[in-house]
């Protein structure tokens, strides 16, 4: 084999980008939950390792290796054509007569989707996949050994109208300086997300995440920085699964209490979640109100209004025995007219979508099913968008597939999908808007190599109405937030430039500027109307080298003359969760604070540190930092373990700050003047 293919594969493999679900922020966060599972519990954590060394070899061979398998396996007809071209056929060929196939007991949606008629449908389209994988595995493997150079693929779409290759307001809800607390810092005004850690402005409700306290949820009054612990719930079972081993986040609704857990099958090793709700009108006895359960391991939820709907997901197989391939909620199987899957979609996953009301938790209020490998969510006050990266035969460019699922007081529609080119960065990188979803996607080129970037507007049934295509070559997203008619988005390489999109006219979008800056941004946050707060890292433009987290204050006044008005480099720092998850910054722009934690290293004490961070901000004297709390140090010992470092949460009620998530603790502070004034060892 010629060096000139090797060369050309290892640099495809560097431009392919793993799935969300595989990053090293999302295997940290499931073997840290894995890593509290009991001794009896250890089966589970090899299966979930081997699930996801699996993935990950499919990745690299479909993904990293992509030269050898899309050229070759891509070219439609002929001897060489897989059977399962019946189902998984050419990218642009055969739409029309899937469609004709559809059953009529089967609903179709706008897209490739459509409800499954029976429950032996899915078996048979499940085993279709099989084989599929099976023989490409085997013919890839084949050419690969006999040293074959596989046949370059036509050229994938360019156009706008080409870039769909499938038929088929910024909200500062992070705090409430009203209502003198913080709350949750989420994307969408009005859809609470979970999280650790919860406050009502007089209680505190925890999930702890370190030492024997791990997977419980404590309540404790916070009286003046003064710390009271009032209660602690412990995973519970409602007799059917033998284990609820841990909380991984909750919901706090007045006087109701929302945890979602995660739970194993001891005779199966299969994982399970299970949304409990408590009536805690008495803080220190929670009294359970409803315990529901379905199939997989926890992905994320929402909450709007009364209603939290919940998602997990769970390997399918075309098995003898039913539960490999149809989920169950609430013990019983989804009917197969809530199943919805894509003959031309790999189907190795079950998305399970669920949703139930707070105030009668008796049972699910709906629940659906898609076949689909799914991983990124955006979650509108009306729709599910759940995006994930496809991979099939002939494609030369990166693609991903694009899930709608609409909802209104606790009942679920699925309700288009679309597949078009490009991958998504994260959840912020979607955006709804006057019933129109705005995106912005990094498209990799696999035959040439070298990337750009795409931005799509979308209607109700996912029809693009609108792109710009080609923008900020050889650079891919990093961050991204729209606020009404206009969208922002960051792309990196050796700079970062800050690009502005004018939406106003969905069919017409357009790039209003784009500023070159040093580094990038990875949490863009609107800070005001007229600012836009970034926070990301300083790159030295000559060396590459990294010179700490960045902060960074855009003038965004004049969206065609985007201006970066004040920036700090936090250069003793080198790593904060801020720049991998929203839900740990502490943000409250009408009280003119944002707070994160860092960890780093300092050069005059020789030693790496973990620090609690508060800032605001003041168009005059730009960046100040009001606290700096240390977490804990190397002279800490055995008492700091680093996972708690990712965990940790500033929250505040009035002028006191508490911090959670390490070592056990619950710290207060006076933000006035950054006095201790409390601290709490949660109970064991």
């Amino acid at each position: 084999m010629s060096e000139k293919w090797i060369e050309e594969a290892r640099k495809t493999a560097e431009l392919v980008e793993p799935p969300e679900s595989l990053s090293p922020d999302s295997v940290r966060e499931k073997l840290m939950r894995e890593g509290r599972k009991a001794k009896n519990q250890t089966g589970n954590l090899r299966r979930y390792l081997a699930q996801a060394a699996a993935v990950l070899f499919l990745f690299l061979i479909l993904g990293g290796g992509s030269i050898w398998i899309f050229r070759q396996v891509g070219q439609s007809g002929g001897k060489g054509s897989s059977p399962a071209e019946t189902y998984a056929g050419s990218l642009n060929e055969g739409a029309a007569e899937k469609t004709a196939e559809v059953p009529e007991e089967g609903k179709t949606l706008p897209g490739s989707y459509r409800a499954a008629g029976s429950y032996e449908e899915i078996y048979t389209y499940l085993k279709d996949q099989e084989r599929y994988y099976e023989e490409m595995k085997e013919e890839t493997w084949a050419e690969t050994a006999a040293g074959a150079i596989p046949e370059m693929a036509p050229d994938g779409a360019t156009s706008e109208t080409e870039a769909a290759v499938s038929d088929g307001t910024v909200s500062d809800t992070s705090a409430g300086a009203d209502d003198g607390y913080s709350k949750t810092n989420t994307q969408v005004e009005g859809v609470d997300e979970a999280d650790i850690v919860k406050t009502d402005g007089t209680y505190l409700y925890v999930v702890s995440d370190s030492g024997r306290s791990a997977g419980r949820v404590h309540i404790i009054k916070a009286e003046g920085g003064t710390l009271t612990e009032l209660s602690v719930t412990e995973p519970v079972t409602d007799g059917v699964y033998q284990d609820y081993d841990s909380v991984l986040e909750l919901y706090v609704d007045g006087d109701v209490m929302v945890l979602l857990m995660d739970c194993i099958d001891e005779d199966t090793a299969d994982s399970y979640t299970v949304t409990a709700v408590y009536d805690i009108t008495d803080r220190r006895a929670p009294r359970v109100m409803g315990l529901l359960t379905q199939d997989g391991i926890y992905s994320s939820s929402r909450k709007n209004g009364d209603y939290v709907y919940v998602f997990t997901r769970k390997g399918a197989w075309a098995e003898e025995d039913r539960r490999c391939y149809i989920p169950y909620a609430d013990g019983e199987p989804i009917p197969c007219s809530s199943l919805y899957y894509s003959p031309e979609t790999q189907g190795a996953e079950m998305l399970v979508v669920t949703a139930l009301n707070i105030r009668k938790p008796e049972q699910f209020t709906d629940r659906e099913c898609i076949y689909y490998n799914g991983d990124t969510m955006y979650v509108s006050e009306d729709a599910i968008y759940v995006a994930g990266q496809y991979w099939g035969n002939g494609q030369t460019r990166s693609q991903t597939e694009l899930f709608k699922v609409s909802y209104k007081d606790g009942r679920l529609e699925a309700s288009a999908s679309k597949r078009f080119l490009g991958w998504i960065n994260n959840q912020f990188s979607m955006d709804q808007y006057k019933d129109c979803l705005r995106l912005v996607a990094t498209v990799d080129d696999y035959r040439r190599g070298g990337r750009s970037n795409a931005f799509y507007v979308m209607d109700e049934q996912l029809e693009i109405v609108g792109s710009i295509q080609n923008l900020a070559p050889d650079e891919r997203i990093y961050s991204a937030r729209f606020m009404g008619d206009t969208g922002y988005f960051v792309t990196f390489r050796e700079t970062d430039p800050l690009f502005s999109v004018d939406l106003s006219d969905p069919t017409d979008p357009k790039i209003m500027g784009e500023l070159k800056i040093t580094g990038f941004s990875s949490y863009l946050h609107g800070y005001s109307d007229e600012l836009l707060l970034g926070i990301g890292r300083e790159i030295n433009p000559r060396t590459g080298a990294d010179e700490g987290i960045k902060l960074s204050m855009f003038d965004i006044s004049d969206p065609y003359n985007v201006k970066e008005q004040d920036k700090q480099v936090l250069e003793e720092y080198w790593d904060s969760p801020a720049l991998s998850n929203h839900k740990a910054v502490l943000i409250d722009t009408e009280k003119n604070l944002f707070g994160f934690a860092v960890c780093g290293y300092r050069k005059e004490t020789k030693e790496n540190i973990w620090e609690y961070l508060v800032y605001s901000y003041d168009e005059k004297w730009g960046f100040t930092e009001r606290l700096s709390i240390s977490l804990a140090s190397e002279k800490d010992g055995e008492g700091w373990f680093y996972e708690d470092f990712w965990n940790t949460r500033g929250l505040y009620i009035g002028d006191i700050l508490y911090l959670t998530g390490f070592n056990s603790q619950i710290r207060s502070y006076s933000m006035k003047t950054g006095e201790e004034l409390g601290c709490l060892t949660l109970k064991e």
